[in-house]
């Protein structure tokens, strides 16, 4: 995930175990979830529903280009980088057992 250089995809900047437990250290996405925007605005105008859906799109062409399946694409695993809640970033997890 840290050679992943997409502006959609949050950057794994690090990543460690300690004491038995997985940690990541990404990017800090300070607008928050598009689950919660979308629980707190009830809906999306369409024009904010564009925008998210083509930045989505360019982020999941990347990681497909790159033989990888995102296999839990939901509102809260995009994230807008911002408080303005003009751009996304895609939270992504790499299962190496599967």
């Amino acid at each position: 995930m840290e050679s992943f250089k997409h502006k959609n995809i949050i950057r794994c900047m690090n990543s460690y175990v300690y004491e038995n437990k997985f940690y990541t250290v990404m990017d800090c996405a300070k607008g928050g979830e598009l689950g919660k925007y979308i629980e707190e605005n009830k809906c999306l105008k369409e024009v904010e529903a564009m925008r998210i859906f083509r930045q989505l799109h360019d982020s999941i062409k990347y990681i497909h280009g790159r033989s990888v399946i995102h296999r839990d694409i939901k509102p809260n695993n995009i994230l807008f980088m911002d408080e303005d809640h003009e751009n996304i970033v895609v939270r992504i997890y790499i299962n190496l057992n599967s």
